[in-house]
C-alpha cells in the first residue's frame, strides 16, 4: 500500500473557503484508480496547517 501525505498551509482566516473547496475537490481523489481512503486533518497547534494522508 502507498501512503501519500500532503501538507497545506492556508492563509489566516481562509479555513472555511479551503474546506469548502476541498469538499468538492475530494471527488477527484475518490475517482483515482487504486484509491483506498483519505482524511483531511487540521493541526491543533496551528489552525492554518492541514495534513492529508491518502491511501
Amino acid at each position: 500500500m502507498i501512503l501519500e501525505l500532503a501538507h497545506f498551509r492556508i492563509i489566516s482566516h481562509g479555513n472555511d473557503g479551503f474546506e469548502a473547496a476541498f469538499s468538492i475537490a475530494q471527488a477527484l481523489l475518490v475517482a483515482t484508480p487504486g484509491y483506498l481512503g483519505h482524511e483531511l486533518q487540521r493541526c491543533i497547534e496551528d489552525p492554518c496547517e492541514y495534513r492529508l494522508p491518502v491511501h
